[in-house]
């Protein structure tokens, strides 16, 4: 006896093509030697397939195409896939440090892991399907780097999440650049001059707790006025500061201002 499985694809009386699975044995009966075989209509598990492929070549190609690191989660084998951006971000070559969630996770800062991984579990335990956090995790020079986490999960008919799609995006500089503001302003105020900070059209956007000393406005009072209406400067002298600023970058006088009191 001997056996065989084939695949073919078949014409149909409507002309449309069909894949079918066969597995044929040899056998006796009655003393002849015959071949016995079954077909499956594989069809459907073909259009499943490609469309599988279709999906992971598109993922693949996008993923390429982000400076984010973008990373694939399959909770039924456990693994995780990243593309290069994981390696940019980090430092690190993902097969070795993050291929599972609790490699993953390791990563995460110390200070946050606990409650990002809590909002994370929650979100698998709802009906959500987007989840975001902002957090610090690990690279492989010891610094830790900000990031924007956000993730997109895939549910089943019974909402059971079967698949998480996630990014990481890189915020460290822009963390870096809010440390620097706070740290300015901190030492704005801490200065016994008015400093006052307006946009193009006058309108105040910064005023510091020695302006707030000298002039008696809060600054709750005047963010968002225009600086004439607050201090009533004198018109003339203002334009001329205000163009000799913007041609030479600075401008030096002698002003006379009222306070809130008059």
């Amino acid at each position: 006896t001997g056996r065989a499985e084939i695949e073919a694809t078949l014409l149909a009386k409507d002309g449309t093509q069909v894949a079918y699975h066969f597995t044929g044995s040899r056998t006796l009966l009655d003393g002849q030697t015959c071949l016995l075989g079954v077909g499956l209509d594989i069809s459907e598990s073909k259009r499943v397939q490609a469309e599988k492929a279709a999906s992971q070549e598109r993922y693949r190609l996008l993923a390429s195409l982000s400076n984010d690191a973008i990373w694939d989660f399959e909770p039924a084998s456990g693994t995780i896939t990243w593309n290069d951006g994981f390696s940019k971000l980090t430092g690190f070559n993902s097969p070795e440090t993050a291929t599972t969630l609790a490699s993953w996770v390791g990563l995460f800062h110390p200070e946050e892991r606990e409650s990002v991984v809590s909002e994370l579990q929650h979100a698998l335990g709802s009906a959500q399907h987007n989840w975001s956090a902002e957090h610090r995790i690990l690279c492989r020079d010891g610094a830790y780097a900000w990031v924007l986490h956000r993730a997109y999960l895939l549910r089943d008919h019974e909402g059971r999440c079967v698949r998480l799609l996630g990014s990481l995006t890189d915020l460290t500089s822009q963390k870096k650049a809010q440390e620097r503001i706070v740290e300015q302003a901190a030492l704005i105020d801490q200065a016994r001059d008015a400093i006052i900070v307006h946009d193009l059209d006058h309108r105040i956007i910064s005023w510091s707790k020695g302006a707030t000393r000298v002039f008696g406005w809060s600054e709750e009072e005047v963010i968002g006025r225009y600086l004439l209406e607050v201090l009533q400067d004198d018109p003339g002298v203002f334009r001329t500061a205000s163009m000799t600023t913007l041609e030479q970058e600075s401008w030096r006088g002698e002003v006379v201002k009222k306070n809130k009191a008059g």
